[in-house]
This record gives C-alpha cells, sequence and structure tokens, in this order.
C-alpha cells in the first residue's frame, strides 16, 4: 500500500470517529434535555450544519433502531426526542 492509500485510510477513520463522536453527543443531548428539540437547535448547540444535523439524527435514529437497546428517537412537528 502507498504513503496516499494510507492517508486516505487514515482520514476516513478520523472522519467516522468525529460522525461517531457527533452522533453521540446529540444521544447524550437529547437524554439530557428531556423535551422535544428541533433540528436548528441541536445544530446550534452542536456547532454544525442544519442540513448535517438532520443527516445525524437520521443516522442516529437507525443506529438505534438496530440496536433495540431500549432508547428510541421520535419525530413529532419536526422535533425530535429520545424515549
Amino acid at each position: 500500500m502507498n504513503k496516499n492509500s494510507h492517508l486516505q485510510i487514515l482520514t476516513l477513520r478520523i472522519v467516522g470517529d468525529i460522525v461517531n463522536d457527533i452522533k453521540q453527543i446529540i444521544k447524550a443531548l437529547l437524554f439530557a434535555w428531556g423535551d422535544p428539540l428541533d433540528i436548528k437547535t441541536i445544530s446550534d448547540i452542536c456547532e454544525i450544519d442544519y442540513n448535517d444535523a438532520i443527516d445525524y439524527m437520521e443516522d442516529l435514529k437507525k443506529d438505534l433502531d438496530i440496536t433495540n437497546d431500549g432508547l428510541r428517537i421520535i419525530r413529532m412537528n419536526n422535533k425530535y426526542q429520545i424515549i
């Protein structure tokens, strides 16, 4: 494997770690907040782009549906809540 391939792999791992960190922050935020939160508030608190916040939220929602660990994210009136 050449130097560029190693750099690309490392970059993908770092990006993957950042995505997971952001999703965990959103999960903790929803858990601690208690009340439903809209995407604008989540994006402002996490200091991320509004559309990225939507993507992270949908990914996190899918992750929790797959893991079946008792937590779920529901969407109601364009707000999200962890239950």
